[in-house]
């Protein structure tokens, strides 16, 4: 565009210098007036006749004496604009296909993220009935009866270990053998205690979700939390009573 915008102007200028009407131009160029006029003023007249228009811009170049007018550079320029709709066909289509490319990618990774959700979700759940149920696993692994006999050094353990298992979160105080130990347990843990003499649990955090195994049996609490439960080899005893065999010692 801007080679032709030259172009015009010089053929223009040109004809002007030398006196030379649009009438004496047509006479001589057999080429009439109003497309003489088209060709000085209107580019897009030019450009929409290519490349008969060419032709005639360089027979008035000739009519006219101007040497340096160079048909190739217009032929190329010419190139250049018959390309460019192509182009820009290039250019929209590549920037369909990036679009289209681009809602894939965000199609899989909705996708991707619902189906880590539902993982996620029935991962949560399966591990809530896991913890769940662990509990009652370990009960049933723990089979002590009186013949459990337990030998420290060269000594007899008069009595079966005591086992604790946490049906939640809890915590204990105790004195085990007149030494004193904090106890944690999460939800499904347990937890084995010999002992020589006997242990006083001082209080007992969350004792609704404790069980405890002594002998074979097992002892739970329905109060959250309790103070003073006494373990020795005769029993579990609170506030005086055997809490297996429900009476005062």
């Amino acid at each position: 565009m801007e080679n032709f915008t030259k172009i015009i102007e010089l053929l223009k200028k040109e004809r002007k210098k030398q006196n030379i009407s649009l009438q004496d131009l047509s006479s001589r160029l057999k080429i009439p007036i109003f497309v003489l006029k088209k060709l000085e003023e209107d580019e897009k007249y030019i450009e929409e006749n290519y490349p008969y228009s060419l032709f005639m811009l360089k027979s008035i170049a000739k009519q006219l004496n101007i040497s340096d007018f160079n048909i190739e550079n217009f032929k190329e320029n010419q190139k250049e604009n018959s390309n460019q709709p192509k182009l820009k066909e290039e250019k929209i289509h590549k920037k369909l296909e990036n679009n289209r490319y681009k809602t894939l990618k965000e199609r899989f990774l909705s996708i991707f993220r619902i189906i880590y959700l539902v993982v996620l979700i029935m991962s949560f759940f399966v591990l809530s009935y896991s913890f769940k149920k662990e509990p009652e696993k370990i009960l049933s692994n723990y089979n002590f009866s009186s013949e459990n006999i337990y030998k420290k050094s060269q000594n007899k353990y008069l009595s079966s270990p005591i086992i604790l298992v946490a049906n939640n979160d809890i915590w204990i105080s105790a004195n085990i053998d007149e030494k004193k130990e904090v106890i944690a347990l999460k939800k499904g843990q347990s937890k084995v205690i010999f002992f020589e003499k006997n242990i006083h649990f001082e209080t007992i955090g969350n004792a609704n979700n404790l069980t405890i195994i002594y002998n074979g049996k097992k002892v739970s609490f329905s109060k959250k939390i309790i103070h003073n439960v006494f373990v020795d080899a005769e029993g579990i005893f609170k506030n005086g009573y055997n809490l297996f065999k429900g009476k005062n010692s």
